[in-house]
């Protein structure tokens, strides 16, 4: 009887954990989403343009990024700090986020890292982009300008 007692408790136990480990950054409710529509493939004349992320303060650099419409440009994003925003969560998986809730583009950067994406936006514009992280106590925002 006690060992039926302990296997319940481990079962929940365990999917507690799961279910709260599975849980990403920000208000929990947004998943990554690296297949919006504005994802491309790159072609030998994509433009690369680089945006590097900081702490203290938390920006984006640039803050405005300018891409011309209807053409691929691949962002490349540079995490240089290693900081965990232990205020924040204190999670690797929760450090920054590039995320554009009018493109419906949400990635995740990583501490001490280097990714690219290659995008195209048809329709000129100005779209906003945020860390979820960062971007409500510590204004960590960027626009992207479609010209």
């Amino acid at each position: 009887m006690f060992r039926r007692l302990i296997v319940p408790s481990t079962g929940l136990m365990l999917s507690l954990l799961i279910a709260i480990t599975g849980c990403g950054g920000g208000d929990g409710n947004q998943k990554e989403n690296t297949q919006s529509s504005v994802f491309v493939e790159p072609t030998a004349d994509t433009k690369t343009i680089e945006i590097r992320t900081t702490t203290f303060p938390y920006t984006f650099d640039p803050a405005v990024t300018r891409i011309p419409p209807g053409k691929a440009a691949t962002l490349k994003f540079v995490v240089d700090d290693g900081l965990l925003p232990l205020a924040d969560g204190g999670k690797p998986e929760d450090f920054h986020t590039f995320t554009s809730d009018q493109l419906g583009i949400d990635i995740k950067l990583l501490p001490k890292s280097v990714s690219s994406h290659t995008i195209r936006i048809d329709a000129k514009g100005s779209y906003d982009f945020y860390c979820r992280t960062h971007y409500k106590k510590l204004g960590m925002t960027g626009v992207l300008s479609v010209r």
